[in-house]
Parts: C-alpha cells; structure tokens; sequence
C-alpha cells in the first residue's frame, strides 16, 4: 500500500543512512574556522533546521551551549534520542516562526541547504527578520545553499537506492531549470508499508541570495566557495553565507 506524506514524516527513520556521505566532522571544522574568524567566544548557538542533529557531535564545545530545533517531530524525535546524555536543548517549530525568546542566540546557523525549502522569496525576508530577532547585538547568521550549477549538472536525473531486508528508501532527483526548483521523491518502505514523500527546494544563485540579504536587517559579510574561505562564485557547488546582526555602531 502507498501512502503520501509530509517531507521527513517517514523519512526521518532512514535519514542519517541516507545522509551517510556527507563528512559532518569536515563540516563541523568548517564552522569552527568561521566562527574563529569572526565571533571569538560564543556561548549560545542555534541549528534552525537541526534534522537528526547529525552535525552536534562534531560542533559541540565545553565554550558554548547547542540548542536544535526543527519542524519535523520525526527528525527532532531521533536527534532528541542521539544526544539525551549530551548538553544540548531541542524545540519544535517552523524556522520563520520560533517561539523561543528573542535576542538569545550568538550564532544561528541553518545548514545542509535547508533554507532553499523556502519557495517563497517574501518567506526568506520572514526568516531573515526572525533570525535578526533571534540573535544578540553584533550575532553571526550561518547559512549554505547548493547552486543552480550544481543541480544542473549532478542531480537533473538522479536516482539511488538502498534496501536491507524488506526496509529501504528509493531517491529520484531531477531539476526543473525553467522554474529554479530540485525535486527529490522518496520511496521509503518499512516492512510491508510503502510511504511517498516529494520535496521542493527553490534554487537561487548567488546574485538572488545577496539582493535578499542586502535588503533584509542583516549584513552579509562574507560568501564562501564551498568549504574554503575563498570567495563564492557561480560555479561553487555550495555557498555558505555569513551574516551579522547589526549594532548601534553599524
């Protein structure tokens, strides 16, 4: 039997397997360097769209607090259960709309593209302003995006599958140039039960994602070409933007 549901609904069960790739420790460093370079001592940081929560055993630090929240149940659920022993706080919400005090937070960061589910540009300016409120004077915003590029070239007609015993997932990947937007459907079985989820990101290019920032209350300081400090372009496969809450002195 088929049934459709929400991104991450049933996903969330197989997703770290999935995301088994990526090199969150790499990541991780990555986002150390970041914050050496430009926030010193941070105490209190922020993953808006924290997942299974992947990226916490490499991030974490005896200087700083984590705080995970996330939209999904399913995915804080695992994440919830990965760290319990660990110091490390989780809230579920939407990341345009998260109800935790404001001006709490010395960095926020929102990884993994994950801003790029946000179709809506007059969404983007909502994120933007919830995360300004989100931060402390003078606060780091961290965000990545994958480019066009990239999806044009690795993921317009993609598809992979893994299977262990009657438990699996099939991905199909395919890139809609005309609209900007990736599509990923899921099939995802669990015993006898086969579950369908489609997820949309909006693919902007750099230009997009600066004319946003620049219009938003926040400063866009750096553009970084995947995991290097040089400078992002077009043809970067990932951008990791750098943001900064403004001060009376800006």
């Amino acid at each position: 039997m088929l049934a459709n549901t929400l991104p991450y609904s049933q996903l969330a069960l197989y997703y770290d397997r999935v995301m088994n790739h990526v090199d969150y420790k790499k990541w991780a460093k990555f986002i150390k360097i970041i914050l050496s370079h430009y926030y010193q001592t941070p105490k209190n940081i922020v993953e808006l769209a924290c997942g299974t929560g992947a990226i916490f055993k490499y991030l974490k630090s005896d200087k700083w607090t984590l705080y995970g929240g996330d939209r999904s149940h399913s995915m804080l659920r695992i994440a919830y259960e990965k760290k319990r022993k660990e110091p490390c706080h989780f809230f579920c919400a939407d990341y345009r709309n998260a109800p935790i005090k404001k001006e709490i937070f010395d960095v926020a960061l929102i990884l993994y593209d994950s801003v790029n589910y946000i179709i809506d540009e007059t969404e983007i300016t909502w994120l933007f302003e919830e995360v300004n409120n989100l931060l402390k004077n003078g606060g780091l915003f961290i965000f990545d995006v994958v480019s066009p590029y990239i999806c044009k070239t690795a993921f317009k007609d993609y598809t992979e599958r893994e299977f262990w015993g009657k438990s699996g997932y099939i991905r199909k990947s395919w890139f809609v140039e005309d609209e900007s937007v990736q599509y990923n459907e899921f099939e995802i079985y669990v015993d006898s039960q086969i579950y369908k989820e489609l997820h949309q990101q909006k693919i902007r290019n750099m230009e997009e994602w600066e004319r946003l920032i620049n219009v938003s209350p926040l400063k866009l300081l750096a553009a970084y070409h995947n995991f290097s400090l040089r400078k992002a372009k077009n043809k970067s496969e990932r951008i990791h933007f750098v943001c900064r809450k403004l001060t009376s002195n800006d």
